[in-house]
């Protein structure tokens, strides 16, 4: 499945002013050009190179900011799934203090994990 990603738009407009700047310069008569059109280019170049990285960054960004909070979810999950062994491993336990007490420790050591990785 395709994945539309909402800088698709503005990079479909940028590639369609890249190849309008193509063709113009392929129809360009070099023996009538002037430096004021070479210069009016090397703008519109520059200007887009420009609009280009700018859109690119914000699109890392986006990516990085999701990737992160996929690794916090992850993390989550895994904490909570520990401590629900724990608990389970506590309520197994029966009259064993020690092994009561080892789950409640495990519990509390899962719990810190979380905090420490996620906040």
């Amino acid at each position: 499945m395709a994945h539309s990603h909402p800088h698709d738009a503005q990079m479909a407009k940028l590639h369609a002013e890249l190849s309008h700047l193509e063709a113009y310069s392929n129809a360009m008569d070099v023996t009538q050009v002037t430096p004021r059109d070479v210069a009016q280019f090397k703008e519109r170049v520059h200007s887009l190179r420009g609009k280009f990285h700018d859109t690119l960054r914000a699109r890392d960004q986006e990516e990085i900011r999701s990737l992160k909070h996929l690794k916090n979810m992850f993390i989550l999950l895994l904490v909570i799934s520990l401590a629900m062994e724990c608990i389970l491993l506590y309520l197994d336990a029966e009259d064993d203090s020690n092994r009561k007490r080892n789950a409640l420790l495990s519990v509390c050591a899962a719990l810190l994990f979380l905090l420490f990785c996620v906040f």
